[in-house]
C-alpha cells in the first residue's frame, strides 16, 4: 500500500500498482493522499524540474508568512490520513488465505519533513510492532522556522533506531527494523515488469 499526495506522480504509481498486481502482489496506491497525525485535507505544492524528468517533489507546508511558494508548479488539495490508524485498522487486520502466520509489512516512508510527527505517533502508539521493516528518508536538513526541529528529528531517529535494535537484540515477541535511505526506485516500472 502506498500514499502519494503529489499529483505529478499519479500516472507512474498507478502503472506500478498495475505491474505489482500482475506479478501476484496485492498492491494498492492511494494517490492525492498524504499521511499525518489526523484525518484532514491539506494544500500540496508540487514541483517538477524541466531539466530532470524524474525530479519531482513537493510539500504540504506553506511559506513562513502563510503565502504559497511561488516556485511550485501546481497547488492542489489532498486528503491526509493518520498512518497509525491505517496500520492498526487495515494493515494489522489482514489475513493470508492459507497461512497461520501474519503477513509481513514493509513501510517505505518519504514524508518530506513530517517524520517527526508521523514516526513519533507510530512509536508512542505501539503501531511499529505491526511493521516488520521501515525504510525511511529522514529530512533533518529541511529549512524550518523552528530552530529546534532538526535536533528533535535527529533525536527521534536515534530513539527509533535504538528501539528497533533492542526489539531484535532482546528477542521480543514482535520486533521491527528501520533502515534510512534516499531512494526513488519506483520510477523504474519497466524493470519491475521484467522480474515477474
Amino acid at each position: 500500500m502506498a500514499f502519494e499526495p503529489n499529483p505529478l506522480m499519479t500516472r507512474e504509481l498507478k502503472e506500478l500498482e498495475s505491474q505489482l498486481n500482475k506479478c501476484g502482489y496485492r498492491a494498492m496506491v492511494f494517490t492525492d493522499t498524504g499521511v499525518g497525525l489526523t484525518e484532514s485535507t491539506a494544500k500540496f505544492q508540487a514541483f517538477h524540474s524541466k531539466s530532470d524528468e524524474f525530479a519531482r517533489g513537493g510539500h504540504m507546508m506553506q511559506a513562513q508568512d502563510g503565502s504559497e511558494d511561488s516556485s511550485a508548479n501546481s497547488t492542489s488539495l489532498v486528503r491526509v490520513i493518520r498512518l497509525t490508524d491505517f496500520i492498526l485498522n487495515v494493515v494489522n487486520t489482514r489475513q493470508l488465505p492459507s497461512s497461520r502466520s501474519p503477513p509481513r509489512t514493509i513501510l517505505k516512508m518519504d514524508v518530506e519533513g513530517s517524520e517527526l510527527e508521523v514516526m513519533s505517533d507510530l512509536l508512542v502508539s505501539g503501531t511499529l510492532q505491526w511493521v516488520d521493516l521501515t525504510l525511511i528518508e529522514w529530512h533533518e536538513r529541511l529549512e524550518t522556522p523552528d530552530p529546534d526541529r532538526a535536533r528533535y528529528l535527529v533525536g527521534t531517529r536515534k530513539a527509533i533506531e535504538t528501539m528497533a535494535y533492542l526489539s531484535s537484540k532482546l528477542a521480543l515477541s514482535r520486533h521491527f527494523e528501520v533502515l534510512s535511505f534516499d531512494d526513488e526506485t519506483y520510477y523504474n516500472i519497466q524493470a519491475l515488469s521484467k522480474q515477474c
